[in-house]
């Protein structure tokens, strides 16, 4: 009988104690992310898919900035905006931080609403506890201060999560996103999508050799084809996914000609110059 006691006593203590320990856990999370969590190279791409029952699911334009369309200038602070949307949610939360594509980071972010977000360390911003809130989905405004000397295309990457505020990891969504912002001065003009408002630079414009195009999102099986300017198709490149791509137009003669990126019934079309 009392062996009997004990163990029920132990089971009910045991019961107590990983209550305890999910609830500190959730509040904890519910006031800011981890800082090994934004999906970006410098975490290994790791989210909170771990601690949350879901997948990472991609989306575009999540983290914008129209500030931000023709580059940035070395040391200069931008207004963004985070955004999460799922029907059904009534917690919402984000980890955002800047990179390189190596995991070098890239300036930081700043705080510029202090209700609903906070810095989680010096190169990471997430959500307050009241920053949560939203009723299929979540706005949060923050700004950032851009690296203080030229470190070419950097990417703001982003982890968001949509809860269902039952307290259990059941219904959470996880969401990652990507901004890509170039060196102002390199890029040129960008050119827009017909649908999905992604943008492409191109750069150097004019250029002798190398081409690069820079997406503001990545997209899957992207098609470039350059035209000459009476229409004739000179090259073709094809990616398999990407946000950065490059061409070589060495072999192609001095003159202006026309490119088109296609991909997933999408396309963006521009301007390019060859000089030499």
């Amino acid at each position: 009988m009392m062996r009997m006691k004990k163990m029920y006593f132990f089971s009910v203590t045991l019961a107590i104690f990983l209550s305890v320990v999910v609830t500190v856990k959730l509040v904890s999370f519910s006031i800011g992310a981890p800082t090994n969590a934004s999906g970006s190279p410098g975490n290994n791409n790791l989210t909170c898919v771990q601690c949350h029952a879901s997948n990472n699911n991609e989306k575009f334009n999540w983290i914008t900035s129209t500030e931000l369309d023709n580059g940035y200038v070395p040391g200069n602070l931008y207004n963004m905006k985070a955004k999460a949307e799922k029907a059904g949610c009534t917690k919402f939360g984000f980890l955002i931080t800047a990179e390189k594509s190596d995991g070098t980071k890239a300036g930081a972010p700043v705080v510029s609403d202090a209700a609903k977000t906070q810095l989680s360390d010096t190169y990471y911003i997430t959500h307050t506890q009241a920053g949560t809130a939203g009723q299929d989905s979540a706005v949060w405004n923050f700004k950032w201060s851009a690296p203080a000397s030229p470190m070419g295309t950097v990417a703001l990457y982003g982890a968001f999560i949509g809860a269902d505020g039952n307290n259990q990891n059941s219904g959470d969504v996880v969401y990652v996103t990507k901004k890509t912002v170039v060196l102002f001065g390199t890029q040129g003009i960008p050119s827009t999508s017909v649908k999905s408002g992604v943008q492409m630079y191109t750069y150097p414009n004019p250029a002798s050799s190398l081409v690069n195009f820079t997406l503001t999102s990545p997209v899957n099986s992207a098609q470039l084809s350059i035209f000459a300017p009476h229409g004739a198709l000179v090259k073709r490149v094809v990616w398999d996914r990407a946000d950065e791509m490059q061409a070589d137009v060495s072999t192609l003669p001095p003159g202006t000609y026309f490119t088109r990126l296609e991909w997933d019934n999408d396309l963006i079309t521009g301007k390019l110059v060859i000089r030499r």
